[in-house]
């Protein structure tokens, strides 16, 4: 999870976001919250706020790059499934499965994956 957001983070993205208008998903509020945020780390260097960063990084995800987003959500899901199976003792009898965690175009797969699959509903 990110901890802090610099002004060069927060301005590629907002640069990005006018460039190909995805910068217009996000509402009005939004935008000038994003824009007064970007002022600030400018000014104090990063913003280091969690809520803050929760509520930037909710903004952000909407003006990212559909490819940027998927490999971010693919690094989380890779990261857990990692964990699971290391856990469960799967690497010992198939240790091709580590490798593929690591390989940039199947780390992209799952982010694609987790962004198509329906919500699940949690009892």
């Amino acid at each position: 999870m990110v901890t802090r957001l610099t002004w060069g983070e927060l301005e590629y993205y907002r640069v990005l976001g006018y460039r190909s208008g995805r910068i217009y998903r996000v509402g009005r509020m939004e935008r000038a919250y994003l824009r007064a945020c970007s002022m600030l780390a400018r000014v104090k260097g990063a913003l280091v706020s969690s809520k803050v960063v929760r509520i930037l990084l909710g903004i952000l995800e909407r003006i990212m790059p559909p490819r940027q987003l998927a490999l971010r959500k693919g690094w989380e899901r890779a990261r857990e499934l990692m964990a699971r199976l290391k856990h469960s003792g799967v690497f010992g009898w198939a240790p091709q499965i580590k490798e593929w965690l690591k390989n940039h175009v199947f780390i992209e797969y799952l982010g694609f994956m987790t962004l198509n699959e329906p919500p699940r509903l949690i009892l």
